[in-house]
């Protein structure tokens, strides 16, 4: 499946993902339009850019490419693997497993604009079954 999450240029491909802890609330964050519906995380979670994309089809399917979808979060954290059967030490590993994105909690991670409040709560309740974490649908008005 192509991705369209893939970082091709970076100075440091495998950047120490332990440093990146999952603790706090996501407060600050501002809406496009207090009219858009949103689905947000309910719990700490790491989303791979395989889920996001996912959801993203799942929206688009039901919206029949009508309407605004936008995309909070961006996967920017590489998660490397090293291969089977390898002894242990001698580096971090080469292949990069997944694509994520460390979410907390109140984390907005798609909103709706231009579409009636039937369709998108069916649209978003689409995309939270394709997430691994729990989510919440919410209108922006209601923050």
């Amino acid at each position: 499946m192509m991705n369209n999450f893939n970082i091709k240029f970076l100075k440091y491909y495998k950047k120490p993902h332990s440093k990146f802890k999952l603790a706090g609330f996501s407060l600050k964050q501002t809406p496009r339009l207090s009219e858009n519906y949103a689905m947000i995380c309910l719990e700490y979670a790491r989303i791979t850019s395989n889920e996001i994309e996912s959801a993203r089809r799942a929206i688009r399917k039901i919206t029949k490419k009508s309407g605004k979808v936008y995309i909070r979060v961006y996967p920017y954290l590489p998660l490397t693997k090293k291969p089977a059967e390898v002894r242990m030490g001698k580096g971090k590993g080469s292949k990069i497993r997944a694509w994520v994105y460390p979410i907390k909690p109140g984390k907005i991670i798609f909103e709706l604009s231009g579409l009636t409040k039937n369709l998108s709560l069916v649209a978003l309740s689409a995309a939270a079954e394709k997430m691994s974490v729990k989510c919440k649908l919410i209108k922006l008005s209601e923050i």
